[in-house]
């Protein structure tokens, strides 16, 4: 989920209160159009919406929210300070 802040949101509250929630496995704080993409795992459609509109809404600081739903995951693994 990409996430924008309110204006004045203070950014560790909110990463605080996403990182308490069951299923949130990180929160990467980005440069660009979002504050921060949030990844979010559940086992279907419903348990998403209850965390949307349950859990993610109620969340003070948070102006508003983008999903992407994951298809399929690629992974590159790679060193620190190796480039290649």
């Amino acid at each position: 989920m990409g996430i924008r802040l309110e204006t004045g949101a203070n950014p560790d509250e909110v990463t605080s209160k996403l990182l308490a929630i069951p299923g949130v496995t990180n929160v990467v704080m980005v440069a660009g159009r979002y504050d921060f993409f949030v990844h979010y795992v559940c086992r279907n459609m419903e348990e998403y919406r209850q965390f949307v509109v349950e859990r993610f809404r109620k969340i003070p600081g948070i102006a508003n929210i983008e999903s992407f739903i994951g298809l399929d995951l690629y992974e590159r693994k790679f060193e620190l300070g190796v480039i290649g």
